[in-house]
């Protein structure tokens, strides 16, 4: 950590001696400290752990909602447009194909995953 910290340190230095000559001002001096300090503050800041069985609740939660969601058969994710049908034997209409909405689904999951995964593991933007 010592380390980090002088290097942050020799690296506004160079930059102030690099800068064109002039004195500095006394709110010059203020906005690199200021710098520094946030750097530093952002070297301090412990990063979230992810455990495993959180991580594995976070995607069985995600998974069950997100099929929750599809069974409630919203229809948006259906492309009823692009049916194609077939006339059989017995004049009995046989559905051939049809396509799903894939920006709606992937729409639908990214929200899914973005609401779990921001409930469960406590991540904020």
């Amino acid at each position: 950590m010592k380390e980090l910290v002088n290097n942050i340190f020799d690296k506004e230095i160079t930059s102030a001696l690099d800068g064109f000559p002039s004195v500095y001002s006394k709110d010059d001096l203020i906005c690199v400290v200021n710098r520094i300090r946030l750097e530093i503050n952002e070297l301090e800041q412990p990063k979230p752990e992810l455990d495993k069985a959180l991580l594995s609740k976070a995607i069985e939660e995600a998974v069950a909602q997100f099929t929750r969601q599809l069974e409630r058969n919203d229809n948006e994710y259906i492309d009823y447009g692009s049916a194609e049908f077939n006339i059989e034997y017995n004049n009995v209409l046989n559905l051939e194909s049809i396509d799903l909405n894939i920006d709606n689904v992937t729409d639908s999951l990214e929200g899914t995953l973005e609401e779990v995964f921001y409930e469960i593991l406590d991540i904020r933007e």
